[in-house]
């Protein structure tokens, strides 16, 4: 196809610079050397609610188990197990994990070490795709730096959270890789649906992001088709579908992938029984790509939890007062970067409202998704490497820009040390589990599980996935672990058959009734006792009895 003026106009925006590879490499090296020494030698990690429970089937699997199952108590006789499958999140999010723990790592080593190499690849990858995609040389580096230093990234270093850091590093490259092949259709075809699967089976929302590419890439098509011409009507509608014929069969091959080889039964993707008011919604999801990178809300939330006593998600109907006026005006912006001709803005709009439509509809249905901006973590990259492009090539705006954008990553950076001081701080100190993850859960009620893990033919009815995930390691063969925590588990309302000792633990404050669930114990069979305001229930022998 001859290329016109306007063409050569369009190509010469994505600029024929040489990418400068050291100076971005070393900006993105400084932020994970930084979050990896924070990892070793001052706070390990602590291990998210969600992937805790992921990492518990890796620990059933290498006790031989079923792939992707954990074992619980059988309702029709808890002195029997069955396996559960783990459906609401897919095995790769601690897939790699436990290949590195497999190898000799600790799961808290194996998780810092793949936080720093999912840092280096998110920061590099993000580079290299804003490169592509017009972005001027001298800003590369400043794109890696502000990625690397963003508050979402360095969390992963304090933290195990699952798929996120391996989604973050992942991402950027499917999109480099969409983009080299946009005009090789037969290439494309073949090597996408194949990359979105990967991407799934690391994290099921991967699915959202790989919609922003496919409508990235059809948008570039129509604009080639509208530098090409106008011809007659069936002219314009035969070029349509000509460009469009193979993203969708590159979707159509995904879903069918993805349908072969994940399974979708029991995902957030269900009603639940809150929901989210319409004010909440409006104020929190066309923000969220603004502010993902920079996260300066979870502050003001958590300070709200703080003096308020309120919940996190009640937190934001107060928020929601200021940020519903600012909404419009976000929506406005991505609109805009949509019609832009350059690619870097334009993938940025799309990333964005696609994100803010999906998950905006997730909340309308009441799925079960909780209001977190590192969902919107993709389009808070793109739209961050918008903010250093434009420090770079609107001179007389590039001071206040770039002060802007330091600005930014210094508060990732503060934010990081806050949350690290928060721990290192705590008294007493953080316990340290076998595996190398630090608990705030008091050591006094740890070692009390631990104790009672140890005896025989034994029941721990837990809600806390990270210290099921510690007790997994230090259990007798024949004592179990109840999950109580609900998410992609199914607990039975109730359970038959009797064991020598069941524990239900949990925090004072927690007004479940689960002794009701175990119906051939009576109420006068349980005692009770408290270990640093924790309830401890029990039936069977004394809590200083040991086998």
């Amino acid at each position: 196809m001859p290329i016109d003026s306007d063409q050569e106009s369009a190509l010469s925006l994505l600029g024929d610079e040489p990418f400068p590879a050291k100076r971005v490499f070393l900006a993105a090296l400084f932020p994970a050397l930084f979050g990896m020494i924070v990892g070793f030698l001052i706070v390990p990690p602590q291990v998210g609610f969600d992937p805790a429970a992921g990492l518990r089937a890796w620990v059933n699997f290498m006790n031989g188990g079923t792939w992707n199952t954990i074992s619980v108590p059988d309702p029709n006789n808890i002195a029997q197990t069955t396996e559960v499958a783990v459906t609401w999140w897919p095995p790769g999010q601690y897939l790699f994990h436990g290949l590195l723990n497999l190898a000799g790592l600790s799961l808290a080593h194996a998780a810092l070490l793949l936080a720093f190499l999912c840092s280096l690849s998110g920061c590099v990858g993000s580079a290299v795709l804003a490169a592509e995609l017009g972005a001027p040389g001298e800003s590369l580096p400043w794109i890696a730096a502000a990625v690397g230093c963003s508050s979402q990234n360095l969390t992963g270093f304090i933290g195990y959270w699952g798929g996120e850091p391996l989604i973050m590093a992942l991402w950027p490259w499917v999109a480099v890789i969409a983009w080299k092949l946009r005009n090789r259709s037969i290439l494309l075809v073949c090597t996408l649906p194949i990359l979105f699967v990967i991407g799934s089976y690391i994290k099921y929302s991967f699915a959202i992001y790989a919609i922003c590419i496919l409508l990235f890439l059809w948008s570039e098509r129509l604009v080639g088709l509208s530098l090409e011409g106008l011809g007659g009507a069936s002219r314009r509608i035969g070029d349509v579908i000509r460009v469009s014929f193979p993203l969708v069969i590159v979707g159509l091959l995904y879903v069918i992938l993805r349908h072969c080889f994940l399974s979708g039964e029991g995902s957030p993707l269900q009603g639940w029984e809150h929901r989210y008011s319409l004010r909440e919604i409006l104020a929190y999801t066309p923000m969220s790509p603004l502010t993902s990178v920079s996260n300066f809300q979870e502050p003001i939330v958590r300070a709200g939890i703080r003096f308020l006593h309120k919940e996190y998600d009640d937190v934001w109907l107060l928020v929601a007062s200021i940020f519903v006026w600012l909404s419009p005006f976000a929506i406005i912006l991505y609109v805009y970067f949509v019609f832009q001709r350059r690619p870097l803005l334009r993938f940025a709009g799309i990333a964005a409202l696609t994100t803010v439509v999906v998950f905006s509809t997730f909340y309308i249905l009441g799925y079960s998704v909780a209001l977190r901006d590192r969902y919107y973590q993709q389009a808070g990259i793109l739209l961050s490497a918008v903010v250093v492009v434009y420090a770079f090539e609107k001179r007389k705006f590039s001071i206040l820009t770039q002060v802007f954008v330091f600005g930014v990553m210094i508060f990732g950076v503060l934010k990081f040390s806050r949350s690290v001081q928060a721990v290192e701080g705590r008294s007493p100190p953080a316990y340290i589990g076998v595996q190398g993850f630090a608990f705030i859960t008091p050591p006094r009620v740890i070692n009390e599980l631990r104790l009672i893990a140890t005896h025989r033919s034994s029941i721990i009815a837990i809600s806390n996935p990270a210290l099921a995930l510690e007790l997994d390691f230090v259990r007798h063969p024949s004592t179990h672990i109840f999950p109580t925590y609900g998410n992609g588990i199914k607990v039975a309302p109730s359970y038959k058959g009797r064991v020598s000792q069941i524990t239900i633990a949990e925090p004072i404050w927690s007004q479940r009734n689960l002794r009701s669930r175990f119906v051939d114990y009576t109420e006068d069979e349980w005692t009770c006792y408290t270990v640093d305001d924790w309830v401890f229930w029990q039936t069977g022998y004394s809590r200083n009895e040991g086998e």
